[in-house]
């Protein structure tokens, strides 16, 4: 990998559960498809620290008082909600929430990650009952924190569009000043690089270890 001259915005702190990672050295210049992390981005653990993923984990346990559908049908070997038949498509379900199914965009060149509320004929955030609706930020949140950490990105898009696709999803998206869409909107600017039997086995491991509260993860068998 070729190494870039420093970078001083890069001389920041990054939270996590565990610890606070700081950056050591120069930033390498990754290939296309290769997912930034802290070990090749040049992070290490300097002390421990608390994040805001403790709220969660705290109340990880706390009864949930909404409802969830009845309907559901079989995507990829996968018992899942009604899932609209693109999203079923481009993605890789990794797991849900205890509101939301969690998707992977089949697509190497972004960290991109979908959640579904489980709730049908629903394609507004509004529509959403308020504990469904706080539910969902809870999740999001909880999400958001989580990418950042482990793909150390500069700027995270989290966007519910739908114009396409017309039950509510929330895309959340890691971006980096130098991805192939950087500052633009991703949408149409890369041809997509679907996701070896390696790197998703890696993704599924990484979700599977981390302890995200209320979070349960599908492996596949």
């Amino acid at each position: 990998m070729k190494a870039q001259s420093p970078d001083p915005r890069y001389a920041r702190l990054l939270s996590s559960d565990s610890g606070t990672w700081r950056e050591t050295r120069t930033r390498p210049e990754l290939s296309a498809g290769t997912a930034p992390t802290r070990q090749n981005r040049g992070y290490r653990l300097l002390r421990p620290r608390k994040s805001g993923l403790d709220w969660f984990h705290q109340n990880a346990n706390k009864p949930y008082t909404g409802s969830f559908t009845n309907k559901s049908n079989m995507a990829n070997g996968v018992n899942m909600a009604e899932i609209d038949s693109q999203l079923a498509d481009d993605c890789i379900h990794l797991g849900r929430f205890r509101l939301c199914h969690l998707l992977l965009m089949n697509d190497r060149n972004f960290p991109w990650y979908i959640l579904v509320p489980d709730r049908i004929d629903i394609r507004e955030i509004y529509q959403l009952a308020s504990d469904d609706r706080q539910q969902l930020m809870d999740e999001s949140c909880l999400l958001s924190e989580f990418l950042m950490r482990e793909f150390v990105g500069e700027k995270l898009n989290v966007a519910a569009l739908g114009n396409q696709v017309p039950q509510l999803h929330l895309h959340h998206i890691v971006r980096y000043e130098n991805d192939p869409a950087w500052p633009t909107p991703i949408w149409g600017k890369q041809a997509s690089i679907p996701y070896t039997d390696e790197a998703l086995a890696e993704i599924r491991s990484l979700f599977a270890l981390a302890g995200l509260a209320g979070f349960e993860t599908h492996l596949d068998g």
